[in-house]
Order: C-alpha cells, then sequence, then structure tokens
C-alpha cells in the first residue's frame, strides 16, 4: 500500500496514508482550489499515470519541475521510489532517506507495481486496470452512463475486454482468440498465394473433377505396374485401350455437334425468314385498294417491327451461344484427334510406356495439389467459423456471469446506501457495447453516486488495489447516502482515497472520516505552499 508522498512544495513536507479509506478533506464551505483534486491526481502520478501532468500543468507552470518521494509498505517490507514531473519517463528506486539506488522506465515500475501488489491477472497491464478507477476531475471518465470507458473514444469492445481482464476470466477467451487469430492469418496468406497466382485457386466443380481425375489416374498407373512385363511385351494392348476411350468421347461429341448444328440451321433460317411488310409496299396495295387504311397498316407494322427486332435479338443470341458451343467441341475434336494419332504412332514404340506413366503422374500431382489447397481454404473457412462461434458463446458465458455478479453487488450495497427501497442500477453486457441502466432517478446527484456504488462493486469482486473519489462525486447525493458510502469505503482493508467537503453534515461520518483523515486543506491551510488561484 502507498504509504507516504513528500515534496517539498507542499506546505505540510509529508502526508501519510493507511490502509482503508484516506480522506482528503475540504473545509465547511466547500471551498474550490485549495488543492483537494490536485493532491488527488498526485496520488495517481505517484501510482503511474500521467493525468496530472497534462490536467494540472498550471502547478509546474506556477512552481516549476518538482519531484515527489513516496513509500510503499508490502508484506512489512518498505520501498522507496522518486519520480520527477520533468523527466517522468523515469522512476527512482531510493533507500529510506530518498537517495537513489536505481532507476527504471515507467514501463518497468508499472509491472514492478503489478508483482508488488500481487495481482494474478497478467493479461492487462496495471495502469489499464487502475486507471479508470481513479476518478478525479477534469479526467475523461466521469460519464455516470459510460463507467467502463477511461476516455470518451475508447471503444466499448476494448472497455468490455478490460472488465473481463479485471475479473481475471479473460485467458479463456485469449486462448480462443489468439487461436482465430492464427487462422484468420492462415487464410490471409493461402488468399494472397491465390490472388498471386502461386497456387491455383479452384471451385467445387474443378474439385470434382479433380477427384475422379486422380481416381482415374491411380487406377491406370496401378494397372500399368501391375501389368508392366506384359506391357512392355505388348504395347498395342495399351494403346489400343487408349484410342478406344478417345474413340468413344469423340462418337459422343460428334453426337451433340451434329445436334448443335441442326439447331443452327433452324436459328439461320429463322433469322432469314424474319421479315415484315413495311411501308414501301404499301403503294402496290393501294394500286389495287384505293380506299386502303394506309394508317392502320403503319400501326400494324410498328407493331410487328417491335417484335420482330426483340425475336431477332434472341435468334442472335441464340446463334451466338450455339457457335460458342460449336467451337468448344470442335477443340475437343481436334484434341482427341491429336490423342488417336499419337497413340497409333506410338505402337512401335517402347517410351510410350513411360512417357504415359510420366504424363499420369503430372496429371495426378497436379489434380492432388489443387485439391489440397482447395480442403485447406474449405477447412480454415470452418475452423474460422467454428471458432469464432466458440469465442462468442464463451464470452457471452463470461459477461453473463461478471454481469450477474456486479448486478448483485450492486443490489446489496444499493440497499446499504438507500435501503430496501432503494432503486438499483443494472448493467448489461454485450461482446460490443454495453448499458449501465439508472432507473428513474436521472438527478445527478443519484447518477454520480451509482457511479461510485459501480466501482465499490468492482472493488469488492476483482484485485484492483484501490479507488480514487473526487469530492464532485458525492455532490447533490443525499448527506445520509454519502454517510453510508463512507461507512463502506472504511470496511475495506485495500486502499480508497476520496476528497469530500462539508463533513460537518454527515452525522456519524464525520468521525470515521477524521480518524481516516490524510490531509485537512482549506482556503487558508492549500496543499503548495503558494496558493497562485486566488487573487489575494
Amino acid at each position: 500500500m502507498l504509504v507516504e508522498i513528500n515534496c517539498s512544495l507542499f506546505r505540510e513536507k509529508k502526508i501519510a496514508f493507511k490502509s482503508g479509506l484516506n480522506a482528503v478533506i475540504g473545509d465547511d464551505n466547500a471551498s474550490n482550489s485549495i488543492g483537494k483534486s490536485t493532491l488527488l491526481m498526485v496520488i495517481d502520478f505517484v501510482l503511474g499515470g500521467n493525468t496530472f501532468l497534462k490536467s494540472n500543468k498550471d502547478v509546474i507552470d506556477e512552481l516549476g519541475h518538482h519531484e515527489y518521494l513516496f513509500q510503499f509498505s508490502f508484506e512489512g517490507k518498505n520501498i522507496f521510489f522518486k519520480r520527477n514531473t520533468e523527466f517522468n519517463e523515469i522512476v527512482f528506486l531510493c533507500d529510506p532517506n530518498y537517495q537513489v539506488l536505481n532507476q527504471m522506465s515507467l514501463e518497468v515500475y508499472h509491472s514492478n507495481l503489478h508483482d508488488l501488489y500481487r495481482l494474478s491477472c497478467n493479461s492487462l497491464s496495471f495502469r489499464a486496470m487502475v486507471g479508470l478507477y481513479s476518478r478525479v476531475w477534469p479526467k475523461d471518465n466521469l460519464e455516470v452512463k459510460r463507467p467502463l470507458h477511461v476516455v470518451a473514444s475508447q471503444k466499448a469492445t476494448e472497455s468490455i475486454d478490460n472488465l473481463i481482464k479485471t475479473f481475471d476470466l479473460f485467458r479463456g477467451l485469449k486462448e480462443l482468440s489468439d487461436k482465430l487469430k492464427n487462422i484468420n492469418a492462415e487464410k490471409s496468406a493461402l488468399t494472397t498465394a491465390f490472388n498471386k497466382k502461386i497456387i491455383s485457386n479452384i471451385n467445387n466443380t474443378q474439385f470434382k473433377k479433380n477427384t475422379s481425375l486422380i481416381h482415374k489416374a491411380e487406377v491406370e498407373i496401378s494397372h500399368i505396374k501391375a501389368n508392366l512385363s506384359s506391357y512392355a511385351l505388348d504395347l498395342k494392348s495399351l494403346v489400343t485401350d487408349e484410342v478406344l476411350n478417345a474413340k468413344i468421347q469423340k462418337d459422343r461429341l460428334l453426337d451433340i455437334k451434329f445436334d448443335l448444328d441442326s439447331k443452327l440451321a433452324r436459328v439461320k433460317t429463322n433469322l432469314e425468314r424474319n421479315k415484315f411488310v413495311n411501308n414501301k409496299t404499301f403503294g402496290d396495295l393501294i394500286n389495287f385498294f384505293p380506299n386502303l387504311n394506309t394508317e392502320k397498316l403503319e400501326k400494324v407494322e410498328d407493331f410487328h417491327s417491335s417484335l420482330a427486332s426483340i425475336l431477332k435479338q434472341e435468334l442472335k443470341a441464340s446463334e451466338l451461344s450455339l457457335m460458342h458451343q460449336l467451337a468448344e467441341i470442335d477443340i475437343e475434336l481436334m484434341n482427341l484427334e491429336t490423342i488417336i494419332s499419337a497413340s497409333l504412332k506410338s505402337v512401335e514404340n517402347p517410351n510410350y510406356i513411360i512417357d504415359k506413366v510420366f504424363e499420369l503422374a503430372n496429371s495426378l500431382s497436379k489434380a492432388k495439389t489443387e485439391n489440397s489447397h482447395f480442403e485447406s481454404k474449405n477447412a480454415l473457412q470452418n475452423d474460422a467459423k467454428t471458432t469464432a462461434l466458440e469465442l462468442k458463446e464463451s464470452k457471452t458465458a463470461v459477461l453473463d456471469d461478471i454481469m450477474e455478479r456486479i448486478n448483485k453487488k450492486l443490489l446489496q450495497l444499493t440497499s446499504e446506501v438507500y435501503g430496501s427501497k432503494g432503486k438499483s442500477p443494472t448493467l448489461i453486457l454485450e461482446s460490443n457495447k454495453y448499458e449501465y441502466t439508472i432507473f428513474e432517478d436521472t438527478g445527478t446527484g443519484k447518477a454520480y453516486s451509482n457511479l461510485i456504488l459501480f466501482d465499490l462493486a468492482v472493488f469488492h469482486l476483482t484485485e484492483l488495489p484501490f479507488l480514487i473519489h473526487d469530492s464532485l462525486l458525492y455532490k447533490n447525493v443525499e448527506n445520509n447516502a454519502v454517510a453510508n458510502l463512507i461507512r463502506i469505503y472504511a470496511s475495506y482493508t485495500k486502499q480508497s482515497f476520496i476528497a469530500i467537503d462539508e463533513i460537518n453534515k454527515y452525522g456519524e461520518a464525520k468521525a470515521t472520516l477524521l480518524r481516516n483523515k490524510a490531509i485537512h486543506l482549506t482556503s487558508n491551510n492549500v496543499l503548495y505552499i503558494r496558493n497562485w488561484k486566488t487573487s489575494s
């Protein structure tokens, strides 16, 4: 725990702290600018925070750069440190007289505090855990409806994950999250290889074709192996089988070609006949029929012309399609003719067997490689879906557990602070958003007290080592409610640091505050040796 803070610029050079509640007490006039919030910021500063350097820049502007000497005690062992406002990224380890023994980076100091406070959660840094619960004006974490946000710009997902980590329930989720990241990385690498044509990206139709090819090639290779000696003596039988298969395919394609040729001939005939009467022929008709209504004939002609145009377009499209199919068949027929011709020429060629096996082996290897990548792609996609679903379900279960525990504690704390009729706030958690509902009472005082209740619930349920609460959180809160909150703070051995004014109005809680006083500040007894915030 934090034992003391020393500063040569303090009016009281040393401010001592104890376990449990530590109260920075203001005067009965609730005077501002006397140093209550500033001291809380200094406490946050010696505990590794940086907000003091920005929000209390006036201290440095008026008093110059300076240093704070501070002492911790853990399990009876006293440890001394020093931190300077100018060289604030360095923390010095000191002896009991605050003579420097060693120095460390701020990051290492945070890690040391994590270990000194014996925090078991390793998935969340020390400052990421405690910074949220240091609620001091003008920090950005005082939004009553967003108690998980350290700053307004923080993503809700990150805020929720930090809460899970604070409850030390992130380890199982991290394993699934890391697994999903690795799967997605593999998917990305495979997609890059596909896009850059390093490997072939086939579809399901090609996969089936490859599967059939693999089966046929393996059967054929096995057959050649089993009958190698007989093939060596009789190449003709092997070639005859191949020629026969090619001939069967050729006959099948010729049948299809004949059918397509017939269809194409019909389409061309229809195109040639797709003509209708035009107005040039009207003159001849009028010679025979002088009273003919040519206007009606023109309308009929227009209608027929529209139909003719549509029909002609469809016939043209059909003609192109049939010609395209015939061209493909002609190519296939040429390939088959080449196979037949080459096979027949190799009857007396003993290298035929070697060439055949080589050809089959290449086809087999290519098909197997393509199918392997296709299967890998599908497996990764399925793994990603399965893992993402498992992660979502696991996170939902964790969030439900945290919600139940926090809301149960909120209900208990609300009863202790406001009595059995008090309205308890409720935390609703989802994987990427949350809501902190405050039923009925939307007054500022009740809203801030609900923020305090939330922190106290987390304080009770987790390893969170300390709380820092500014006096503005108690403004407009009922006096009895504040008195009950003081009693709750004081019930913990873990340290809490609060700033509070007008303690006389809190009844019996006044004695508790005085008993746990760290310092009493007034307009005549401000924190620093000089008060630059008043005209006097």
